[in-house]
């Protein structure tokens, strides 16, 4: 049986209500197999024997937490195209709330396609555009903010540096958040990291972390200088660094709390990140401590990262992983 705080928490994710805003990606899995090279060049032929579309980027997120029981919004810009239809059409199958979709018919969908072959990914090619939107589509993306921000109990903000986010349009979330009493939590991406001042909490991995300050983190000590560095920058409550095979570090004012991979097995890391942004969010807006809510957030990416490609927990899988975790410490 789950003990508190979590049983509450996760009882209280269905009443939930989150808002994610940011680049929203479809994904596209070509899946066959590879037994021949090609006489054209030294490249494998793969037969693609099916297909699987995936959502990605902040539709990812939504999808995570619409996963874990929230009830989800997702504000992004998507063009007017085949790919955008299909993002739309998922995200309904997601029960995702797509009032906030934005079409730009300046612009692509981004859309990525991985071939892979016999698990493993053989090529990926990717159509979008990393231009700003129109001028029309960034106010039409401001008015849904302002429309559905006040009415969200989370607000998360992730940033795929495709140019749906600007530090004008960053900041002027945040402050509508901040006036709603919400916690925001941003996964970011180099060109607007310093302008996420302001937020709870940024959750960036470790060559993120590295870029935004210029150096690379090789050793606990530099990751802390780095940590710290951020947070005072930035403003943060706290800072919560995704570390791949190393679990995650999450530094508050005064402290540092270092937790383990939850992982068994690696299967595929992409989107972990969105994982990771989604249950910590939720974990803070069902009131869990800032701790209990990255150790929630490490649990959910294990299951993850189990699955190929883009890949979301349920709130059954996510409670029955807190009992093995709680079973584990008791031993």
């Amino acid at each position: 049986m789950l003990k508190p705080p979590w049983d509450a928490a996760l009882t209280r994710l269905s009443s939930l209500r989150a808002l994610t805003l940011g680049d929203a990606i479809l994904d596209s899995y070509l899946l066959g197999e590879a037994r021949r090279i090609s006489p054209e060049a030294p490249v494998p032929i793969v037969e693609i024997q099916s297909e699987e579309r995936r959502l990605g980027g902040a539709a990812n997120v939504a999808a995570n937490a619409a996963s874990l029981g929230a009830l989800c919004r997702l504000i992004c810009v998507v063009g007017k195209d085949e790919a955008g239809a299909e993002l739309k059409k998922l995200l309904a199958e997601a029960r995702i709330n797509g009032e906030g979709v934005v079409i730009d018919a300046a612009r692509p969908t981004s859309h990525k396609t991985r071939v892979i072959a016999r698990n493993q990914q053989v090529v990926r090619l990717d159509r979008e555009s990393r231009l700003p939107i129109s001028e029309e589509a960034r106010h039409a993306v401001l008015e849904n903010a302002r429309r559905f921000i006040p009415f969200s109990d989370a607000l998360i903000i992730e940033d795929y540096d495709k140019g749906v986010l600007d530090a004008e349009m960053i900041a002027e979330a945040g402050e509508l958040a901040r006036r709603a009493g919400i916690p925001v939590v941003v996964d970011p991406k180099a060109e607007n990291f310093w302008s996420y001042r302001g937020a709870a909490c940024v959750v960036p991995n470790v060559q993120e972390a590295g870029e935004a300050v210029g150096r690379r983190l090789t050793t606990e000590r530099e990751l802390r200088r780095a940590a710290r560095e951020i947070m005072e920058r930035l403003e943060l409550e706290f800072l919560l660094i995704t570390r791949g095979p190393n679990g995650m570090s999450l530094y508050e004012r005064g402290a540092e709390t270092r937790i383990p991979a939850a992982a068994r097995e690696v299967y595929d890391v992409t989107g972990a990140g969105d994982t990771v942004a989604a249950a910590f969010t939720l974990g803070l807006a069902a009131g869990l401590s800032p701790v209990d809510a990255a150790r929630m957030a490490n649990c959910a990416a294990g299951l993850a990262v189990g699955q190929m490609g883009c890949a979301v927990a349920t709130q059954d899988q996510l409670r029955a992983e807190l009992v093995k975790m709680e079973q584990e410490k008791a031993l």
